[in-house]
């Protein structure tokens, strides 16, 4: 708001259109102008003293001296500076008008993303700021300092590209420099850009500056003296590849570069940078990207050398590359030893400092004996290697150049492909992520397209699933294999023999993403030595450590690459058996604490060399399955895949508790069907019927009743007389007696289960009987019943700790208590289960908490309570999975809506709920709730 007001000092601003201004909407902004005014004033005063700020008659006011004010500062200074210019005093001009542009630190009213804002912007960049840097780079110009115009240039065109008033003047700049053939280049690069883009009138004017630059060289007589017998000296070596012409992304990274290289600030200094990452990702073409683009800073050359070091060719010596260099140069080599060579190179880097691009270096030690040799220069490394040890004792940045960005990556090859991609969007969506961001597999890819015209890019992105088939693809036996198996296996084959093992190893974890202890579980070594390992991997780029300390990844490329290497059977199945006992017994221990109540069936123990973790306290065992429960996941899956059916079913009774009470359902539902196709595939009967019983009481929840009664009756018929597995089973079909509104037939097997509870002995299970009966007396309004029930529940949860029932438990008796209007109560019931939950991550539980302290905060008339539980609830039911506490908490959201008289939420709330009961079979429940949505007809 204040910068409004700074660029209109002195003239009266109605309040309407400075909201318009600021925010761009009119409503309710009238006491925040108010209230911005107010904090204003201070820190005017401070600034200004004489300024004041008056708001009368719906208008605002500020007076202020405009000599105060930036933007007025900057339009003085730019009228004096073409004074300057008129009367040939150039030196001057450029003064005033550097200065007047450094005032413009960045788009004026940069805060402000309004219609209005953004065109006074648009006009004041147009019509002052890019005419001052015209008169910035005249006087340049014609003082002939072309490489400080040059580096200006190079800032404005970051923005303004196609401005045909700045393209005019990199021409002029590049012909004072003499640098002809990079002069005819951009002009004939920015000249088609202009006609493709249907600017003729640009693109005349471009042609008539080009016409009138060329006349001037012919003639010589636009060139400084000294610039013409620069030009007959001996050329400066530009020894650069060739551009990447459709570069894309790296924004970040080039800015970077920029930065350690002193050009952001317009004062180049010698540096040393590495760029580093792994094969095929792009650095070579990153840097020399940004040589090509930085070239005018350096008049004296540019100097590029491929070392060889991850190459099938042999490795480039230093010796080669200072007789390399000298000769670019124009330097005698002959008859001069090495030593003698050497320093010649030194001397000359010394009095004429260059751009140095070391591409492909193998290591540290190969290249530490050339860098003395540059100094004063720009050096820019690039290596598949970190290269820790020369960073340490030269203290060099190093930059890694990551995979480029879905939407980069997704340019660079519908721009390869061509047309075609536009025709199949989801073809190269499919491509792009198949590639994963790596250059070279988008270039291997476009290029097979390309071969392949009749192929439709479906049809080309199915084949390339199969991962093998994406690393061998290559240039069709056109010269040596370029392709990315070939590529990453230089990077293996440089690793020792043990470091190679575990790279191996890695291929056959899970997933992309491990810890530590995975890695040396595969190992069969202990964590201290496989960290060696790792990090000797992330030295290479062949695995990423990108958070925390003790996790790492792997790109899934570099995965693949690790999957198929060959390795022996013994190997092979070694590894596979730690690993899978590491997750199992790990996710055995972290049960054992995180759901004491819940028992696990028996297993071997753990393989030698597996080296489980263990667990102290909940939260370290929660933590664990949290972070590792996609490798968890995979791995009961991949165990089936593998033939260790045991492994796989035990996997997933370990991790299922986990995702039931966190809300990961889908996953689930697939962990449970493995786990019951892998117990029958072991022959195992038990674990096949608690592995379908489990698989029910999820698809229960879910709201599939069929299906999960089928489970249920599968489970019971595999049985085959265990007690307390039929005792679960039945409970379970009591639940979903429950569910289908048989409510009568559902109390009778519950007080079945209650007496097989009690001849068991099994106290955890008739907790559970009592919190279903309860519930059951609820809904049949039988509320000293319930309340006993209830009561009996909470007290054998205390006893057996489940903290989780002891919470669901002290939420219904709240609810009872609210229906007798015994609301303190009710609200004490309510804070307790709420403190046990903060040591619980059971979201069905907390979905239901939050949603009957709702309806207690209704009765007692806290309205704006209610609402915030009753959409936490609904939040939370919602990535719970579970359909019941879902419907449950939209129920309860509509009638707290209803209570506020906001009858759109409550018929929106209500018609969910009742969608949710009618395709779960609960008829009564959804004809209750359109009997309500009748009553307060549709609302829009």
């Amino acid at each position: 708001m204040l910068g409004v007001l700074l660029a209109h000092p002195g003239r009266r601003i109605p309040i309407e259109q400075l909201i318009d201004w600021v925010w761009g909407d009119v409503a309710s902004r009238a006491s925040t102008v108010h209230t911005y005014a107010k904090r204003i004033r201070p820190a005017l005063t401070a600034a200004a003293p004489e300024a004041t700020l008056k708001i009368s008659d719906g208008t605002c006011l500020l007076t202020v001296e405009r000599h105060q004010i930036d933007y007025f500062v900057f339009r003085d200074l730019i009228d004096k500076a073409r004074d300057g210019s008129r009367s040939g005093d150039h030196e001057k001009a450029c003064a005033n008008a550097c200065a007047a542009t450094a005032l413009w630190r960045e788009d004026p009213l940069a805060d402000l993303g309004t219609e209005r804002a953004e065109s006074w912007r648009r006009v004041a960049i147009r019509n002052e700021w890019l005419p001052a840097n015209y008169l910035v780079l005249d006087e340049q110009l014609a003082l002939g300092h072309f490489a400080e115009a040059l580096r200006r240039l190079d800032e404005l065109q970051r923005d303004h590209e196609m401005d045909v008033g700045l393209a005019k003047r990199r021409m002029q700049v590049l012909a004072g420099l003499v640098w002809s053939d990079e002069m005819t280049d951009y002009y004939f690069s920015v000249r088609r850009r202009l006609l493709a883009e249907g600017d003729e009138q640009a693109a005349a004017e471009l042609y008539r500056c080009n016409e009138e630059l060329r006349q001037g060289a012919k003639s010589g007589g636009h060139l400084p003296r000294v610039l013409r017998a620069e030009a007959e000296a001996h050329p400066a070596p530009r020894q650069l590849p060739q551009d990447v012409p459709d570069f894309t992304g790296r924004k970040d990274l080039l800015d970077q570069l920029d930065e350690e290289t002193g050009i952001a600030t317009g004062q180049l200094r010698s540096a040393v940078v590495v760029l580093t990452g792994f094969g095929g990702v792009g650095k070579t073409a990153t840097a020399v990207h940004w040589a090509h683009r930085r070239a005018a800073h350096f008049p004296n050359g540019i100097l590029f050398v491929d070392l060889g070091g991850f190459s099938p060719r042999p490795r480039v010596d230093a010796a080669e590359v200072i007789d390399w260099f000298l000769a670019a140069s124009g330097r005698v080599i002959e008859s001069v030893s090495l030593a003698g060579r050497a320093e010649r190179l030194r001397a000359h880097l010394a009095a004429n400092p260059m751009l140095i691009v070391l591409d492909n270096a193998a290591d540290s030690a190969h290249i530490r004996h050339l860098l003395p040799l540059l100094g004063g220069s720009v050096v820019l490394i690039t290596s598949r290697h970190r290269l820790g040890s020369l960073g340490i004792s030269h203290h060099l940045p190093r930059l890694v150049v990551e995979p480029l960005e879905a939407e980069f990556a997704s340019a660079l090859l519908s721009g390869r492909i061509g047309p075609r991609a536009v025709a199949e969007p989801a073809a190269i969506r499919e491509l792009t992520h198949s590639c994963g961001g790596v250059p070279l597999a988008l270039n291997l890819v476009a290029q097979r397209v390309a071969d392949r015209r009749g192929a439709a890019l479906r049809a080309v992105a199915e084949q390339l699933r199969d991962p093998e088939t994406l690393l061998s693809i290559g240039p069709d036996g056109d010269g040596h294999d370029e392709s990315l198996s070939s590529i990453f296996s230089l990077s293996y084959q440089s690793l020792d023999a043990e470091t190679a093992r575990l790279f191996r190893c890695l291929g056959l974890h899970p997933g992309v993403e491990f810890g530590i202890e995975a890695a040396a579980a595969l190992l069969g070594v202990p964590p201290a030595r496989a960290r060696r390992g790792l990090d000797a991997l992330v030295g290479a780029h062949l695995v990423d450590q990108p958070g925390s300390v003790d996790r790492y990844q792997m790109h899934d490329l570099l995965y693949s690459y690790s999957n198929s290497l060959p390795r022996s059977e013994i190997e092979r199945r070694s590894a596979i058996g730690r690993m899978l006992s590491f997750y199992l017994h790990s996710a055995r221990n972290a049960h054992a604490v995180a759901y004491v109540n819940q028992e696990l069936p028996p297993c071997a123990e753990p393989e030698e060399g597996a080296g489980p973790l263990t667990f102290t306290d909940q939260n370290s065992a929660k933590k664990f399955f949290t972070i590792d429960r996609v490798n968890l996941k995979s791995a009961v899956r991949a165990a089936a895949s593998w033939g260790e059916y045991t492994y796989s079913w035990q996997l997933a009774h370990s991790v299922t508790e986990f995702l039931d009470r966190n809300g990961f359902q889908e996953e689930n539902r697939i962990v449970l069907t493995v786990a019951c196709a892998s117990s029958a595939a072991d022959g195992n009967r038990e674990a096949e019927a608690s592995s379908a019983n489990d698989l029910g009481y999820l698809l229960l929840h879910l709201g599939e009743h069929d299906e999960a009664q089928r489970q249920f009756e599968r489970a019971l018929v595999l049985l085959d007389g265990n007690a307390t597995g039929v005792l679960t089973i039945l409970l379970n079909l009591a639940r979903l007696k429950w569910q289908q509104e048989l409510e009568d037939e559902a109390v009778e097997l519950a007080m079945r289960c209650q007496e097989m509870a009690h001849e068991l002995g099994d106290v955890h299970r008739e907790s559970k009987i009592a919190q279903l009966l309860g519930m059951l007396y609820s809904g049949q309004v039988r509320h000293r019943q319930a309340e006993e029930e209830f009561r009996r529940a909470l007290a054998a949860r205390e006893r057996t700790g489940d903290v989780a029932g002891q919470a669901a438990t002290l939420v219904e008796l709240a609810w009872l208590a609210a229906q007798a209007g015994r609301l303190d109560e009710g609200e004490a019931y309510c804070d307790r289960a709420f403190v046990l939950l903060r040591r619980s991550s059971d979201v069905e539980v907390l979905a239901r908490a939050h949603a009957r302290r709702a309806e207690l905060r209704l009765a007692r008339r806290e309205f704006d309570g209610a609402l915030r539980d009753a959409q936490v609830a609904v939040d939370i039911a919602e990535r719970s999975g579970y359909v019941r506490p879902e419907a449950h908490a939209l129920e309860v959201l509509g009638w707290v809506a209803h209570a506020i008289g906001d009858l759109p939420m409550a018929w929106d709330a209500w018609w969910r709920a009742a969608a949710i009961y009618r395709r779960c079979g609960m008829q009564a429940r959804a004809e209750r709730l359109d009997r309500r949505l009748l009553e307060i007809g549709r609302v829009d």
